[in-house]
């Protein structure tokens, strides 16, 4: 038998999880649980802002102050049966069950003027997300003679979702919309690898296919009757690797396609070479450079997709892009590696360029605003990243990383590109003694460019004290300590609509939190089987209300 317990009580958060595992013979049964909850708090998140934009021949300004409660909870537990013959095969099959839910409460002032005419008024926003998401995820991995290998994995998911939003606003082009969302979504995703082993080389053959298909029923103010939509993906990505090393080299060439597909309405099918090429070279044990070419492409979420329409606020509304289409990146990367006694260091030049990239915009509907996601014209981001490390003694380790990036940015051919650039920058500092631990990270603001957003880095900022005894551990933490997470977006000069908004997420300030974890142990111990693929699916088909 074995197991652990963790949990954590918290003012921001609160998460527990337990795993209880037996072992017979090859045999090894694993059940766990876990939750974490979002707390709600009587501290309001603040948000100010300010949109100015027109319509047809009539000039608009919309000034908020914006008070928001959001809370909620998930729930995951999960049954694990694993056999492993080493040198021979290893096979494993996951039941897993997720429940979710999420809600938001928020309060609104608004000075709103139109031309010459001036109101004051106010609206609420209330929003409710609940999904259950049941998964099998089968994985099976043989070892063949004369150094060959497969590996298979086979995951399906579904995903049952419901989404009730009622939002309104006073005034005299005032509104009270009340939206209802049931989708399903089903996920199927397949991976096959062969691995051969060479004297100093490897070769990897391999293919995944990922299938999503979605149902979605919509009924809000825009319409008195239920809309339907369905809305099917594939992606498909097939592959040959060789890598090795040869002496201080070291090397490896992919040569790989993605093939994209949305089969409803005006869809796209899209075949895009990926290919990855490395070589590094060793200098001596303490340097090391690499540099690196690859290529991916990423498909737009599934509501990204989708035709339905949700009101904001008057004359402006959120909805898809049935004309959406994938995205691909290529990327190059120069690293370099130092490796000391007592100072250890990394430097990374890199250079992407991401065609019909993702981004919101806002667009001119008919006598309306319409925000929604588009491709863009150019999306370029180039520059430096640097990792230090420094431990002047044993019990001290001090170290942090610092950013010079520049993004290029142009979302349509009638629009001049956009240049910015920013400065990333964090520190940590960790100590250790005896049973006692600390530590202290801090990662500063700043902004970057996110499509036609200067979008603010939202700081991250804790102080721990741990003590550890066997196997038990105590720590204690507390959440921006000594600055408030505080950060503003706004729009480039390219965008029809100009909003900026003001951020004091107040229920993260000076935030404790207690945790306690447990791992225990009798008998015969066995390790988990190590997958050499993990897939999953990131897009649970909600609406993400902006």
């Amino acid at each position: 038998w074995s197991g652990n317990i963790y949990g954590t009580l918290g003012q921001m958060f609160s998460n527990a999880s337990i795993a209880l595992s037996y072992i017979k013979g090859d045999n090894k049964l694993t059940l766990n649980y876990g939750t974490h909850i979002n707390m709600k708090r009587d501290i309001k998140d603040l948000e100010s802002g300010h949109y100015n934009y027109a319509i047809n021949e009539d000039q608009y300004i919309y000034d908020y102050i914006r008070e928001s409660q959001s809370w909620g909870h998930q729930h995951n537990i999960g049954l694990t049966y694993s056999i492993s013959k080493e040198d021979n095969y290893d096979f494993q099959i996951k039941a897993l069950v997720n429940t979710s839910d999420e809600k938001l409460d928020a309060n609104k002032n608004i000075l709103f003027k139109q031309n010459e005419f001036q109101e004051e008024r106010t609206g609420t926003l209330n929003d409710y997300k609940k999904t259950l998401v049941p998964t099998l995820d089968v994985y099976y991995s043989k070892i063949l003679p004369k150094n060959n290998s497969i590996s298979f994995n086979v995951v399906g998911s579904y995903f049952d979702n419901e989404q009730k939003t009622h939002s309104m606003e006073s005034g005299s082009t005032g509104f009270d919309d009340k939206m209802s969302i049931n989708n399903q979504k089903k996920t199927l995703i397949g991976e096959f690898v062969y691995e051969h082993g060479f004297t100093s080389a490897n070769l990897s053959l391999g293919y995944r296919g990922h299938f999503n298909f979605l149902t979605n029923e919509l009924k809000n103010s825009m319409s008195e009757e239920l809309q339907k939509q369905n809305i099917n993906t594939q992606k498909h990505y097939a592959y040959g690797e060789i890598s090795g090393k040869l002496k201080s080299f070291m090397y490896r060439v992919s040569l790989g396609a993605n093939y994209d597909m949305q089969s409803e309405g005006n869809g796209f099918h899209n075949l895009t070479f990926t290919p990855l090429i490395m070589a590094g070279y060793n200098i001596n044990d303490a340097n090391s450079i690499r540099i690196t070419y690859n290529s991916s492409t990423q498909m737009p979420d599934m509501l990204q997709m989708s035709d339905a329409r949700i009101l904001i606020m008057n004359n402006f509304y959120q909805t898809g892009n049935t004309n959406l289409e994938n995205s691909h990146l290529q990327s190059l990367n120069l690293s370099y590696d130092l490796y000391l006694k007592k100072f250890s260091a990394s430097a990374n030049l890199f250079y992407d360029y991401t065609s019909n990239s993702l981004f919101d915009s806002y667009q001119y509907g008919d006598d309306c605003i319409l925000f929604q996601t588009g491709n863009a014209e150019k999306d370029i981001r180039r520059g430096v990243e640097i990792n230090l490390n420094y431990t002047p003694w044993e019990f001290l380790r001090i170290g942090g990383s610092i950013g010079a990036n520049q993004q290029v940015f142009q979302p349509s051919k009638e629009i001049r590109e956009f240049n910015y650039w920013s400065y990333p920058v964090s520190l940590y500092l960790s100590a250790q003694y005896k049973n006692f631990s600390f530590d202290l990270y801090q990662k500063f603001g700043g902004t970057f460019l996110s499509g036609l957003y200067k979008t603010g880095i939202e700081k991250v900022s804790y102080v721990n004290l741990g003590y550890a005894y066997k196997s038990f551990n105590i720590n204690l933490q507390c959440f921006f300590p000594f600055i408030k997470d505080k950060y503003s977006n706004e729009t480039i000069p390219g965008s029809i609509v100009y909003h900026k908004t003001d951020y004091h997420i107040k229920r993260k300030d000076h935030a404790f939190a207690l945790s306690v974890s447990w791992n225990f142990g009798v008998g015969k111990k066995k390790k988990s089987v190590r997958q050499n693929m993990e897939n999953y699916d990131s897009d649970n088909g909600l609406f993400k209300i902006k």
